[in-house]
């Protein structure tokens, strides 16, 4: 009977449902919220076209127009060193960076071009940190703030883009992720 008792625990522990604490909870979530990226396909990630306004880009507050961006291409995977500027892979290691994705999006015009960078990280606290890394990185005068590399697709109008082009950088943590951008132009 007892041992009848101990195996009916035993199947019925495995097969109820588990509660778990809020911190548990907040580790499972981000668990499963970082490694997204290994499953989601890459147009989900980075989809065809999106809308902007100039003035979230440019730290501005509202009131401008919307304008519109196409994909112009997706990059491979790239380690955290190869995909950023030395300073900002600096931060991006110490930090426990796993990979870099980058797309390229292009302006209705075909004048500018922008490569978003998502550096992964295994929680929010990493993306965080390295991005108060990268802040702290002042560049020299004259210098752009360190950030992702461009990816360049020939046959695109973002064909002639280059690292040395780049007018503008920026980043954004949003949960595991630092979302980097660099602009420039085609």
């Amino acid at each position: 009977a007892v041992g009848l008792l101990v195996s009916a625990y035993g199947v019925a522990s495995q097969v109820l449902p588990r509660t778990f604490t809020g911190a548990q909870q907040a580790t499972i979530a981000n668990w499963e919220v970082a490694g997204r990226w290994r499953s989601l396909p890459a147009g989900t990630i980075f989809p065809a076209s999106v809308r902007y306004r100039s003035s979230a880009v440019l730290g501005g507050s509202g009131g401008s127009p919307a304008f519109s961006a196409s994909r112009v291409g997706i990059a491979k995977e790239a380690s955290c060193r190869a995909a950023v500027d030395p300073a900002a892979a600096g931060a991006l290691v110490r930090e426990g960076c796993q990979a870099v994705l980058r797309a390229t999006y292009v302006d209705a015009t075909d004048s500018y071009a922008v490569t978003v960078g998502v550096a992964v990280f295994a929680d929010n606290a990493r993306a965080t940190a390295a991005k108060r890394q990268i802040a702290a990185a002042s560049p020299r005068a004259g210098r752009l703030a360190p950030g992702v590399r461009v990816a360049a697709f020939t046959g695109t109008p973002a064909a002639y883009l280059s690292n040395g082009g780049r007018q503008l950088t920026g980043n954004i943590a949003a949960g595991p992720y630092l979302v980097m951008f660099t602009v420039g132009y085609t």
